[in-house]
């Protein structure tokens, strides 16, 4: 079993182009509250495709779902991102009232600086990243067979899995960033996943994993890969305007006529 997730594994880190649909649910009672101040939990959900690229900074296109919500209250922001080189591009597709700007900024693409260098990443680490693989039994995903195993991932690969989503956004995580996650899941000494894998070719289908930090965040992340090393093209989109240009645009179009 450890043998089969570990090249499942291997196989998602070399691609050199994945689709892929990722679901992060983070709930917080004690901290996360909406502006009527319940307890409130967040959702993205993200359904996009990267391109590794040899010369430059790997790309990333995305459609994102942003949902902010509590007992009585559902706040929701959609859009698409695209990160090429050094540049990060975004565009809002629907956005609350309550957020006035971004409802003026809405169906433009912004252009903005993407932030961050790639690097030496300060997280990496020769410790062991996950343990105790078993396989639980099978399941049908997508209309696949798959075989399911469970495993319990170190913090170690916990520290590698934010760093690398860090980069790809633009940044990289801060020893001190590092050891506030460390902090964060002190008492917690693995993770557990779950992964859904096909038996003959190795193919990630499904990663889920659940965290519950004591007195603080519970954290659920799904990550469905799908179209491994298809052809894709990720490119700028046409039109874009930086920021300051576009809210310079809209202060001179409510300033009053001459």
């Amino acid at each position: 079993p450890a043998n089969v997730a570990g090249d499942a594994l291997a196989r998602l880190g070399e691609a050199r182009t994945q689709r892929f649909n990722a679901h992060l649910t983070i709930g917080n009672p004690a901290a996360a509250t909406s502006p009527a101040g319940q307890a409130a939990q967040v959702q993205l959900v993200m359904d996009g495709e990267f391109e590794r690229q040899d010369e430059q900074r790997d790309s990333l296109a995305a459609n994102v779902q942003l949902v902010t919500e509590t007992e009585g209250l559902s706040i929701r922001v959609e859009g698409e991102t695209r990160f090429i080189g050094d540049k990060a591009y975004v565009r809002i597709a629907t956005a609350p009232q309550t957020f006035p700007l971004l409802v003026q900024l809405k169906d433009k693409w912004l252009e903005l600086p993407r932030g961050g260098v790639t690097g030496e990443n300060s997280a990496e680490t020769e410790e062991l990243l996950f343990t105790e693989v078993e396989r639980t039994g099978t399941e049908t995903v997508d209309n696949k067979k798959v075989t399911v195993y469970s495993a319990q991932a170190t913090s170690a690969a916990v520290v590698r899995l934010l760093d690398n989503i860090a980069d790809i956004l633009g940044t990289r995580l801060t020893a001190e960033q590092i050891a506030g996650i460390k902090q964060g899941i002190t008492g917690v000494d693995t993770v557990p996943l779950t992964l859904k894998i096909t038996p003959w070719s190795h193919e990630l289908v499904e990663l889920t994993t659940e965290l519950a930090i004591p007195n603080s965040n519970t954290v659920r992340f799904t990550l469905k890969p799908r179209n491994r090393n298809e052809s894709l093209t990720i490119t700028p989109p046409e039109g874009a305007v930086t920021l300051e240009g576009a809210v310079a645009g809209l202060e001179s179009a409510a300033a009053p006529a001459q």
